[in-house]
């Protein structure tokens, strides 16, 4: 559809509102007209007739070709019909002349006015189509530029020269002011990456090809900081390039999550290898000595360093597996501490007497100074000796044989401050900060041979920070020496709580009628075995089924129940024997490998009285049955008399009572 000269200019004309053929119409008889009426004016003559010419050939210009092509048959027409001469006679040649001249120069004057109407229509609309595309082109790059500021990311074009442009982010992160053409961007690159990144650039110059690189990018505070640059090429309409259009990503954080993932994994992996050969290492021993014991000819002698051997490596398992159980409760935040008044003298004898063994085997002097005033702590003895027992097991490994260890004690005002001192391997200065993280190793050789699992100072740490204490690292160097310090806060009179009074024991002893169930008989023949030593009437079972039968048959006073059982699980074991006649005045017990808290809540759903777990020390089994026999007869469903031997309070009891009162 053709563009009107009114949409053009924004001007209304005559000839844009009226039609074509009206335009041509009007023309056709006004020209005639001014012929007609000019001679019998007072300018009739050459004047007039140079008017009467200007003037049709105004028309014409306006008029177009086509109606200027017949103004001269028109004048002809009208002037007869007007005149004296016929409409129909024969003109003379110098009329018909006239007429040929006048007809081409009338069109020539509509052509010539068309094409300058067309010309001007058409300028306007290039200049109006021009200002169009100026206008649309600085919003595009407005809203480009207010995007591009607005992005997180550093985003810049590259040209032949240098960089052409770069968004505000990437201005501020380098603290540089607008001006950017010229800028030298590639000094901001750390020097050890600076050449990778400029081949690689060159590169994907060369191959006209997309360009990704990581580098290291200087901001404005000094701090380098990990980018990730990807460009695309650009090119013009003949297939040169131009240079590049990118966008550079700062990842700084994810890069450092990446390298924290991998030594993680790195240390895990670690960690297992050392968990094997720790496990294995207490194994070992553990079979040469059954193998000396299934010798007829072995002395008594022999057979008591088996034993020794034999309980000492069980130990070191069995704290290997709790330190492992400890560390998996404190970072779900699982271990709350039994904190009572206790003396720091009581708590540093049971670590040491812990310890003893492990210095003692390796001709270790052990030299233990304690302030001669009693100084009580406001902490939980059992976790508390198990934090100096830590230090000191740690100092004991990494002293070598006839080496000195020293445990010493000073009261403050407001804390004391004990400090464990050795002779041994020692730390070197940069790691003084990390030996107290996850599985963090003195030595981290395959010759190292002092065994560990790198878990014990992060334990400590975390004890002693929940018992509002610090714990440092010092050391000269390796080869001499290290000394650990804690620091634990001493309560105020008015803060000391209550000396805590125990009641007292009769030492009596009684038989009960026990049913252990396991499912690895070993496991359950062994420990009726032991129960049948110290006088007790004992049967086995070893899937769920069977042991709510035996529960029916033979009527037991306690059931030391497994959880991970065959036919039936012990959960479900014991809800039925709960069931049973007599269930409610059975006392059972859950004896699992199972620790957790969820373990223990799912024993106490179950009808469990108390929770054990594997392997679990006779001195703690001996007190749970005297409990159980006590409670028994103060609800009036034993009659027998209850006694058992008296259990040191240092004893670890990883014990869980449930108390519970069920009608009989």
């Amino acid at each position: 559809m053709p563009v009107k000269l009114a949409h053009v200019t924004g001007f209304p004309t005559v000839s844009s509102r009226l039609p074509a053929w009206l335009r041509s119409g009007i023309i056709l008889a006004l020209v005639p007209v001014l012929f007609i009426i000019i001679p019998r004016t007072p300018l009739d003559g050459p004047i007039g007739g140079v008017i009467a010419l200007s003037l049709a050939l105004v028309c014409c210009w306006f008029g177009g070709p086509y109606p200027a092509a017949l103004v001269p048959l028109s004048i002809v027409v009208i002037s007869r019909v007007a005149g004296e001469t016929p409409l129909f006679s024969v003109p003379s040649m110098q009329e018909a002349v006239s007429f040929v001249t006048l007809t081409i120069l009338t069109t020539a004057v509509g052509l010539a006015g068309q094409y300058q109407r067309h010309w001007q229509h058409d300028r306007r609309v290039h200049l109006r189509n021009r200002q169009e595309a100026e206008r649309h082109l600085r919003e595009s790059e407005e809203r480009f530029r207010l995007l591009a500021d607005s992005a997180p990311a550093l985003i810049w074009i590259n040209g032949p020269d240098g960089a052409e442009f770069v968004n505000r982010t990437y201005l501020e992160f380098l603290g540089v002011e607008n001006e950017i053409r010229g800028f030298d961007w590639a000094n901001f690159i750390h020097p050890d990456d600076r050449d990778d990144y400029m081949q690689a650039y060159l590169l994907a110059v060369e191959r006209r090809q997309i360009f990704d690189a990581q580098f290291r990018f200087r901001r404005h505070d000094g701090q380098y900081r990990w980018m990730r640059s990807v460009a695309r090429p650009r090119f013009d309409s003949d297939g040169t390039l131009q240079g590049y259009s990118g966008i550079s990503m700062d990842f700084t954080e994810r890069k450092q999550f990446e390298e924290a993932l991998k030594e993680a994994d790195i240390r895990k992996n670690e960690f297992l290898a050392t968990l094997a050969h720790e496990l294995r290492g207490p194994l070992a021993p553990v079979r040469n000595m059954l193998e000396i014991m299934k010798r007829s000819s072995v002395d008594g002698a022999m057979l008591r360093q088996a034993r020794d051997t034999m309980e000492r490596q069980l130990s070191h398992m069995v704290r290997l597996v709790d330190d492992l159980l400890d560390i998996s409760r404190i970072s779900r935040n699982k271990i709350e501490l039994k904190r009572e008044r206790v003396e720091l003298a009581s708590v540093v004898s049971q670590a040491v007497e812990a310890t003893r063994m492990f210095a003692d085997s390796a001709r270790q002097e052990l030299t233990v100074a304690l302030p001669p005033n009693p100084i009580y702590l406001h902490a939980d003895a059992v976790r508390l000796a198990q934090v100096f027992g830590n230090l000191l097991n740690n100092a004991c490994k990494y002293t070598p044989p006839g080496g000195q260890i020293w445990l010493t004690a000073e009261a403050r005002p407001c804390d004391v401050v004990v400090k464990i001192k050795d002779t041994g391997v020692g730390i070197a200065s940069e790691k003084l900060t990390s030996v107290f993280e996850m599985f963090s190793q003195v030595e981290s050789s395959l010759e190292r041979s002092h065994g560990g699992l790198g878990i014990g100072l992060a334990l400590v740490r975390r004890l002693v920070e929940m018992h509002e204490g610090s714990v440092e690292a010092w050391s000269e160097g390796p080869g001499r020496g290290s000394e650990f310090i804690v620091r634990l806060p001493v309560p105020t009179e008015s803060e000391e709580p209550e000396p805590r009074t125990e009641p007292s024991r009769e030492n009596v002893v009684s038989a009960r009628r026990i049913l252990v169930v396991d499912d690895n008989r070993d496991s359950a023949t062994s420990l009726a075995m032991l129960l049948k030593l110290t006088g007790n009437d004992t049967r086995t079972a070893h899937d769920g089924m069977e042991a709510v039968e035996q529960a029916e048959a033979y009527q037991p006073d306690v059931i030391l129940l497994d959880i991970g059982l065959p036919k039936l699980n012990g959960y479900e074991a014991c809800r039925r024997i709960r069931a049973q006649s007599r269930g409610n005045a059975i006392h059972m017990v859950a004896l699992t490998g199972w620790g957790q808290d969820d373990d223990r809540r799912k024993s106490r759903e179950a009808g469990f009285d108390d929770h054990l777990v594997k392997p679990v020390e006779y001195a703690t089994l001996a007190k749970l049955l005297f409990d159980s026999r006590a409670n028994a007869e103060s609800r009036g469903l034993d009659n027998g008399a209850a006694t058992a031997p008296t259990i040191p309070e240092s004893q670890h009891v990883s014990v869980s009572r449930f108390e519970k009162h069920r009608d009989s």
